[in-house]
């Protein structure tokens, strides 16, 4: 199975970091942020359709109770798409909480002080 690009850039940017290569750790865990909000977003989307589709080929009883499992299913779905999508094998913290750690310290080293403080108050909410 391939690894997932958000992976790949995440471990150049943690290697960046370990090398004191700021400016590509921040290109980096930048790239991971984006592409993993990407397949989030993307397995989300993949979430509703498919359970649109396995309702519509079933006989509904009503309506309601079919409004209810697709709601209750998709919703089911798409809370798993984060956990599913993280990079639990490479770091025990959550995935975006880890990202912006690293994140932080590569823009304060940069004397990019604002970016810095930005992924600080990202990480804390």
């Amino acid at each position: 199975r391939m690894e997932p690009y958000y992976h790949t850039q995440y471990r150049r940017g943690v290697e960046s970091y370990t090398n004191g290569e700021w400016g590509p750790c921040v290109y980096y865990l930048n790239s991971a942020i984006e592409n993993f909000i990407r397949s989030t977003n993307l397995c989300r989307a993949q979430c509703t359709y498919r359970y649109d589709k396995i309702q519509s080929q079933h006989k509904v009883d009503s309506f309601v109770s079919a409004a209810e499992e697709i709601v209750h299913n998709t919703g089911t779905c798409r809370s798993q798409c984060y956990e599913d999508l993280e990079l639990r094998p490479f770091t025990n913290s959550p995935y975006l909480a880890s990202i912006l750690e690293y994140l932080q310290f590569c823009h304060y080293s940069l004397g990019s002080l604002q970016e810095a403080a930005d992924s600080a108050r990202s990480y804390t909410l």
